[in-house]
């Protein structure tokens, strides 16, 4: 039939494959189980409860969930702050790994999105925790409508950082 199979050992040899053993089947499964489990353990963003946990930078408690934001490190630690600026200064200063940085919506509040990725909109009219007064938008669009409303000035992850350390004296 093409392969032979000897059921005593254990173990068979398909042409051209590697010679498999009832060892190795074992442990293959089981090798497979760990990997998976290890990569579907990636650190995500947590809720953060209104009202009930302090901001990591600044010890003021986080309530207003349109400006919340959280740094999640390598090792799946989560750091949660009332403000955007609150994480930036944070991760200014920050010496370990980090894994990923997360902030809400503007417009959708309890909706994580990846702060490398947004448009941040920073606008004295929109009144911030630590009135540097920074908002996250998902949409380009949605932060450039409120620009139009509120005035300010667009601004990327590492612009809201460098904005930060001018601002506090980093």
């Amino acid at each position: 039939m093409g392969f032979e199979l000897n059921l005593m050992a254990a173990e068979y040899q398909l042409p051209g494959r590697i010679k498999t053993t009832s060892a190795m089947k074992k442990v293959f499964p089981i090798g497979l189980a760990v990997l998976l489990m290890l990569s579907a353990c990636q650190p995500e963003p947590q809720p953060i409860q209104m009202g009930q946990e302090e901001c990591a930078h600044c010890s003021m408690m986080i309530n207003d969930e349109q400006f919340a934001a959280q740094l999640v490190t390598e090792t799946g630690r989560h750091y949660n702050f009332d403000a955007i600026e609150c994480m930036a200064a944070y991760s200014n200063e920050f010496d370990g790994d980090i894994h990923s940085l997360w902030v809400y919506d503007y417009f959708s509040p309890g909706e994580w999105i990846d702060a490398t990725e947004v448009t941040f909109l920073k606008s004295d009219q929109l009144r911030s925790p630590m009135s540097v007064n920074i908002s996250a938008y998902r949409q380009q669009e949605d932060a450039e409508q409120n620009q139009a409303e509120y005035e300010g000035n667009l601004l990327n992850w590492d612009e809201v950082r460098q904005l930060v350390r001018e601002e506090w004296g980093q």
